[in-house]
């Protein structure tokens, strides 16, 4: 039922799109939907096309209308754009030699698209997605590509931190990285939220930088820990600057972060280890 369902939705969003939206209002709403075909037709969507979004989620597949989004002009959001076109441009003043080695290691850094497929990325790209990695990290680009050397990967103690409003408390925690840092020296981006509702479980896209290991205190961890010394010289320091950016939490509000390793020689990134702190005052 939900196969003839997407094959007939599908449909008609496609001669929606050919017939009835014109001009710039078609560039806007058709977009770029990603069609999974089998022997019986469409078998999966995703993305925008005909003025519709195609989706899934826990219950399974979805089609919305498609909505203009608001061009929010935040201070994070200008400076995410800044970068990404900085990046991009640079690509133009490599040589001939530099973009091929891209073009070349495209394949040994395979992507996942929205419908859960293997991507192989162009070498523009792929130039793209590793040097973001690493200014986001605060670290230099690279203008050749290498073959991958991996990176660390983290994941979480059995205590869950806290963020503790207390006098001179810190907002603490303490990660085990899967093997030593030392075989593989990686710098860290840990990223946190806003403080919200325990009952709001969907904070993927309110996550911003809050501390790097470079940007501090220019260390790299090289140990089986990673707390919050590799961030900052003193336990203080890390509570003050999520206050700075997100102000002072309530109690009974929890705070979410995460974590991922970058490889400063290639620009690969680790999975992201997600936690959420609860706000207390002891």
């Amino acid at each position: 039922m939900k196969k003839s369902f997407l094959f007939l939705v599908g449909i008609f969003a496609l001669l929606t799109d050919f017939f009835l939206v014109k001009h710039n209002a078609a560039k806007q709403a058709a977009g770029m939907a990603l069609i999974k075909m089998s022997s019986i037709g469409i078998t999966n969507l995703s993305g925008k096309a005909g003025g519709s979004v195609y989706s899934r989620n826990r219950g399974g597949s979805y089609v919305k209308n498609f909505v203009m989004p608001v061009n929010t002009f935040s201070e994070a959001r200008q400076l995410v754009r800044a970068s990404f076109g900085a990046i991009s441009a640079g690509w133009r003043l490599l040589s001939n030699t530099e973009r091929q080695s891209f073009i070349n290691q495209a394949a040994n850094y395979p992507t996942l698209n929205a419908l859960g497929d293997t991507n192989v990325l162009s070498g523009n790209s792929l130039y793209v997605m590793l040097n973001k990695n690493l200014v986001n990290a605060g670290l230099p680009q690279i203008t050749e590509a290498q073959a991958p050397l991996g990176t660390n990967a983290i994941s979480g103690e059995t205590t869950f931190p806290i963020y503790n409003l207390g006098l001179g408390a810190s907002f603490t925690f303490d990660d085990t990285l899967q093997f030593d840092n030392a075989s593989q020296l990686n710098e860290y981006v840990f990223e946190a939220t806003p403080a919200v509702s325990s009952s709001i479980n969907n904070v993927a896209n309110r996550f911003r930088v809050l501390a790097l290991t470079t940007g501090l205190n220019g260390t790299t961890p090289i140990a089986s820990q990673i707390t919050e010394s590799n961030f900052a010289a003193t336990g203080s320091a890390f509570k003050t600057a999520y206050e700075s950016q997100f102000g002072v939490p309530a109690v009974g509000d929890v705070v979410w972060f995460r974590i991922k390793a970058i490889n400063p020689k290639t620009g690969e990134a680790s999975a992201y280890f997600t936690q959420k702190a609860t706000v207390v005052n002891l």
